[in-house]
């Protein structure tokens, strides 16, 4: 699309709106699907989940000789994975100072050790397996002084662990920085190309990968008795010794991981530039937040930002039309070629959750909580959960979801759960009052009473679909998501297609036909 046709696209409000639909970020193209049909009826580990976390636990335990299998409900790299701008770094914009401030030195350490271990296993893997890595300096800048303690404290924890990041006020961004800390020798991959070849690599181990395969219950203790349902909607019984749940949210609600997480969605546009793009990776310390890298096309630059919980907030299209108007304040831009959104996941005191899904269940292992850095941190949750499965190690210090922090932050908890129960009423009589319009225009949807029913109408490519507005995991009211044509649950962040199909958990099954 020119630049001419991005501008001539406007909304009511004069803004400019989203370039037709939601685009995939410009990434490779991923295989299609394989049947599920074949699933092994008993194997030693299934992974569930075949993004960067999954994949790498697979790896890791098929070439340890363990009969391992993953299966996921859409494909490869289909959720987060797939959305990641994929920076391979250890610096990840203040986080060092963010978990310092909840946290001793040594958590700080830890963290950092975990993650640059993970930033070389990533680039060994892709010298290995033939898939680009990019070596980029990465950056955490301030353009005010607020954010400038942040760079400055963030410096500081780079320092004590070893690394050699520097203090400069030029980082050669078309912009004034009063700020910034600079990390070089980190990296960033297309991540579906990342993807695809750790799937390659599971199957030469004697791993086995099948989708669309969605996981909708499993037993607690072992053997694991996991029912799979496959494209054909026909149910598989799976037995397992182990089970490793890498969804971006734990499927299987037992340890409450839904209420622990904050789920947020992130926005990111690529652009091509006139002249030479900035050829490091940027993130804003300070507001508003912006992540800055180059993309796979010359003078692309992905531009990302403008988060929010999800189901909260103002209308998606306008964080894309908010990344757009900054992006032409600083650069010179000859056009607007993708945009596209991701489902992340953080816990309230900053680290993720890698582990036993329960105390008394340690053959259920999660890993989730990433904070928006699954490259590495799913890279890492991955050594560390094949380490438990082959008796080797244990998570990074403090990573574990029982750990003691997590039990005693009971507070923590409350105040992230603190907008729940009012969402939910909200929801429910927003809804009751309501009456939905029974065709509405391409692309919008609403909620509303129809009868003794609340329902959710929408119209995408020219089919109205009517389905229950109630969502099936903890009977939240879905909210009509316009950018990503879904439905999304504002209470745990689950969301749905507009036939009601599940895109992401906690929720394992579909929004029902409306009446029922």
């Amino acid at each position: 699309m020119s630049q001419r046709a991005w501008r001539d696209v406007k909304q009511h409000s004069g803004r400019p709106a989203l370039p037709g639909k939601v685009h995939e970020p410009p990434w490779v193209p991923v295989p299609p699907s394989e049947p599920a049909a074949d699933v092994a009826k008993l194997v030693e580990v299934l992974v569930v989940g075949a993004g960067v976390t999954g994949l790498t636990t697979a790896l890791l335990l098929a070439r340890a000789g363990v009969d391992v299998g993953v299966v996921d409900a859409r494909g490869l790299a289909a959720g987060t994975t797939g959305r990641s701008t994929a920076k391979v770094s250890v610096l990840q914009g203040t986080r060092l100072y963010e978990i310092g401030r909840r946290h001793p030195d040594r958590v700080v350490r830890a963290y950092t050790s975990a993650h640059e271990a993970a930033r070389r296993f990533v680039a060994e893997t892709c010298a290995e397996l033939g898939v680009g890595y990019e070596t980029r300096t990465a950056w955490t800048y301030a353009t005010g002084s607020n954010g400038s303690t942040a760079v400055r404290a963030e410096a500081q924890a780079l320092a004590a662990a070893g690394l050699p990041a520097e203090l400069t006020s030029e980082a050669g961004l078309p912009y004034e920085v009063w700020l910034a800390v600079r990390l070089s020798g980190q990296g960033q991959i297309d991540p579906r190309a990342y993807t695809t070849a750790l799937a390659n690599a599971v199957q030469a181990a004697g791993g086995w990968i099948r989708f669309p395969a969605r996981v909708r219950a499993a037993t607690a203790r072992p053997p694991h008795r996991v029912t799979v349902s496959g494209a054909n909607g026909n149910n598989l019984e799976v037995r397992s010794r182990w089970l490793v749940l890498a969804t971006g949210t734990p499927i299987l609600d037992r340890g409450l991981f839904f209420a622990r997480l904050r789920p947020q969605r992130s926005y990111g546009i690529a652009v091509t530039v006139q002249g030479s793009p900035p050829t490091g990776m940027y993130l804003a310390a300070d507001s508003p937040t912006r992540s800055l890298r180059t993309g796979t096309q010359p003078r692309q630059v992905l531009v990302g930002g403008a988060g929010h919980d999800v189901g909260h907030g103002p209308p998606e299209n306008e964080h894309y039309s908010e990344l757009d108007r900054w992006a032409r304040r600083h650069f010179d831009i000859e056009e607007t070629t993708h945009a596209w959104s991701a489902q992340d996941y953080s816990s309230p005191d900053g680290l993720p959750y890698v582990g036993a899904l329960l105390p008394t269940d340690s053959t259920t292992l999660v890993a989730t909580g990433f904070g928006k850095w699954g490259i590495t941190g799913g890279t890492a949750a991955a050594q560390a959960l094949a380490a438990l499965v082959l008796g080797t190690g244990e998570p990074p210090l403090r990573w574990e979801p029982w750990r003691s922090r997590v039990l005693a932050g009971a507070s923590d908890v409350v105040r992230l759960n603190a907008g729940v129960g009012a969402s939910l009423a909200t929801g429910w009589a927003s809804a009751a009052l309501s009456t939905p319009n029974q065709r509405p225009k391409e692309g919008q949807g609403s909620v509303g009473r129809h009868g003794r029913h609340l329902v959710a109408i929408s119209q995408v490519d020219g089919a109205v679909r009517e389905v229950s507005a109630i969502c099936t995991h903890l009977r939240g009211i879905v909210r009509w998501n316009g950018a990503e044509k879904s439905w999304d649950c504002p209470l745990h962040g689950s969301r749905f297609g507009p036939d009601g199909r599940v895109l992401e958990g906690p929720a394992t099954c579909g929004l029902g036909m409306a009446g029922q």
